[in-house]
């Protein structure tokens, strides 16, 4: 199964072989296309949450500078529509209760030392559901943006513009320019220029052969 890149896994564990062998197992039994990015301690996973459109987590027990637990209470907290797996080789039936609890709640837990046939189908899974649950986030603060101030309404636009723009040249990729976006979207080329810069800065593999918008899987098609 190929997975198109605008879609990420932020794996946060400090074992860089450990990463290094789950972004290897996922490129290969998932796809190349899948962007995968590392954040060795807790802080670091917050803080790309704060600059990427994650769509799974994938959390680990011990981390160098805080609990996984508090990672996991975090994300549960202010970001409920990604999903996460928590791995731990401390997994008892109390803890993977608490793991999986409404008050933490992670998708699904996974044993270290792993089983990649697990893990590969749980993360399928996940990041169906996350795909599902970023979309449905945008519909529901779009229906929000009457009780918002103008403010608000501006950035949840733009975020819904920035998600838009993402998919068409996912599905379309060395069909749209920034002139056709500006124009279905009813805003200036100048605004989709931003846009674009601020996708790029976000991890999307977005580039340009002459005025066409390309991801980066299919460099070699636009050559």
């Amino acid at each position: 199964m190929m997975v198109s890149k605008s879609k990420i896994i932020l794996v946060i564990d400090d074992d860089e072989s450990l990463f290094r062998s789950i972004r290897a197992l996922f490129h290969a039994e998932i796809g190349k296309d899948l962007l995968i990015l590392h954040a060795p301690t807790g802080r670091t996973a917050l803080a790309e949450l704060e600059k990427k459109f994650v769509t799974v987590c994938i959390v680990d027990h011990k981390l160098p500078d805080m609990d996984g637990l508090d990672v996991l209470k975090v994300l549960h907290d202010r970001y409920s529509y990604i999903p996460s797996i928590y791995l731990s080789g401390f997994l008892d039936e109390e803890l993977k209760e608490k793991v999986l609890s409404f008050d933490y709640g992670a998708y699904y837990t996974v044993d270290k030392p792993f089983l990649p046939d697990e893990l590969i189908r749980k993360t399928l899974i996940c990041l169906k559901e996350g795909g599902r649950n970023w979309a449905n986030k945008l519909i529901r603060d779009y229906a929000d943006t009457h009780r918002d101030p103008a403010s608000k309404k501006k950035k949840i636009k733009r975020e819904a513009r920035l998600f838009t723009i993402c998919e068409w040249i996912d599905k379309e990729s060395g069909h749209w320019t920034s002139g056709m976006l500006a124009r279905d979207l009813e805003v200036t080329p100048r605004t989709i220029q931003t846009d674009i810069r601020r996708l790029i800065e976000l991890g999307k593999p977005i580039y340009t052969v002459g005025n066409k918008l390309f991801l980066r899987k299919d460099e070699n098609k636009a050559k």
